[in-house]
């Protein structure tokens, strides 16, 4: 993929699919603010650990309650596409970060997010419809250099052998902290949660820091969660093999019958979390 190529689908589409295609750089055909546009969608919606921004799909959305315009819709980068589908009363509700499946076509991957972004209701008819065909033409100039994820849902196991670098690989490095890292977070969650063997820990307290913490951890067994206020719920590394984990909604996924949590604000790393659950389930810990 080159910045060149990306320029040459802009200038070349319908009007109506250049209304909803930012890029980085260059000129735009449509507008003048597209920079801008670029920016706040990038500064909003996604991370540095989600990858090098390439593209913005979307709008600026007029929230009636805050008369305030929020982006909404997909970022492409090199590693996920960042979707932000839906609006809350504060602004844009938290965006799903969705990996570049190994072996999902572009057409497979712009179906799902037009799948999440009509679920949304925010982006409907003629943009949505313009939505998917910038991300069928977009799509296939970009995924020839993205980093594919190895495993997920149904998939098989994952290639690597070191659990920290699939961790690295999904960008997660501020997400599933180290046992070192979250020390003090183990110790004050270790009171209503039994966390011996922890080597990574997703944790978070409640507004006002009330509360023991609460969230996820890995362990040399297997992966124990609890939601705030709630009794830990943990599944052991056979169960995840026998049953691997699934993305459930917003900040849960499970492991057969069991349901995890990971705290809110981390909800959008929730289908990365559980790759990395899947892949670590077959490595050597």
């Amino acid at each position: 993929m080159t910045t060149a190529a990306l320029q040459s689908f802009l200038d070349s589409a319908p009007e109506m699919v250049q209304q909803v295609v930012f890029l980085g750089g260059g000129a735009h055909p449509v507008w003048e603010d597209h920079a801008a546009v670029f920016a706040q969608a990038i500064e909003t919606v996604c991370t540095p650990a989600d990858g090098a921004p390439t593209a913005f799909v979307g709008v600026h959305a007029l929230n009636r309650l805050t008369r305030s315009r929020t982006p909404m819709g997909v970022i492409l980068t090199d590693r996920a596409m960042c979707v932000r589908s839906t609006l809350t009363a504060s602004g844009g509700a938290a965006p799903r970060v969705l990996g570049y499946r190994e072996g999902a076509s572009a057409q497979d991957l712009a179906a799902e997010v037009v799948g999440l972004l009509e679920a949304g209701q925010v982006l409907e008819g003629e943009v949505l419809q313009a939505v998917g065909q910038a991300l069928a033409g977009l799509l296939p100039l970009v995924l020839p250099t993205v980093v594919r994820s190895q495993t997920g849902p149904g998939a098989g196991a994952s290639v690597l052998s070191d659990p920290d670098e699939l961790r690295r690989q999904l960008g997660l490095q501020e997400v599933l902290l180290t046992a070192d890292e979250a020390a003090k977070s183990l110790r004050q969650v270790s009171a209503v949660m039994p966390v011996e063997g922890a080597r990574w820990a997703c944790l978070a307290r409640l507004v006002l820091g009330l509360g023991k913490p609460y969230g996820m951890v890995v362990t040399k067994a297997g992966v124990i969660s609890r939601d705030s206020m709630e009794e830990p719920v943990s599944s052991t590394w056979e169960q995840v093999r026998a049953t691997p984990a699934a993305p459930l909604e917003d900040d849960r996924f499970t492991v057969g019958p069991d349901v995890h949590y990971l705290p809110v604000r981390m909800a959008r790393h929730r289908d990365a979390v559980v790759e990395f659950v899947n892949g670590v389930s077959r490595m050597a810990l």
